[in-house]
């Protein structure tokens, strides 16, 4: 695991979450950017973004639910679909998970695919840029780390 460089940081309403790459992040209970560069400073590199999610789920909590998932180690552009990373052995548990309360997740996430496959939705990874725009058009707020502070 590599906890030496953070490539991207957010802010939501239960906390922060740094990522570090390699399916490697951490969260903590800090509220603002200037927390983060505080806390973080050692670990984060001029250009490093800091997502403010806050005033977006302010308005719509279920934000929470339907954005997609960052993978910072994905290439502009990409999309890893949820269907794409399931197996057909894996439909039996899907199946049943339906059922409970993660079903409408799963089923948003099979319609979005279906619907608006261009689209990232509820349990699809994209990188870095494509989360940053799907939550900034939705409200949230951009900061880029100066080597100093969040700006």
């Amino acid at each position: 695991m590599n906890f030496e460089t953070i490539k991207f940081c957010s802010l939501g309403l239960g906390g922060n979450s740094c990522e570090y790459g390699n399916g490697s992040h951490s969260t903590w209970y800090l509220q603002t950017p200037e927390e983060i560069g505080k806390h973080y400073a050692d670990k984060l590199q001029p250009g490093v973004i800091c997502l403010d999610k806050r005033p977006a789920l302010e308005r719509n909590t279920a934000y929470a639910f339907a954005s997609p998932m960052v993978n910072v180690d994905m290439t502009d552009g990409d999309i890893d679909r949820f269907g794409s990373r399931y197996t057909e052995s894996d439909s039996i548990m899907l199946s049943a998970m339906k059922q409970t309360a993660y079903g409408s997740i799963i089923r948003a996430a099979e319609v979005c695919a279906e619907v608006a496959p261009e689209q990232p939705g509820p349990l699809d990874y994209v990188p870095i840029s494509e989360y940053v725009d799907w939550w900034q058009t939705r409200g949230a707020v951009v900061y880029t780390w100066n080597g100093a502070e969040f700006v």
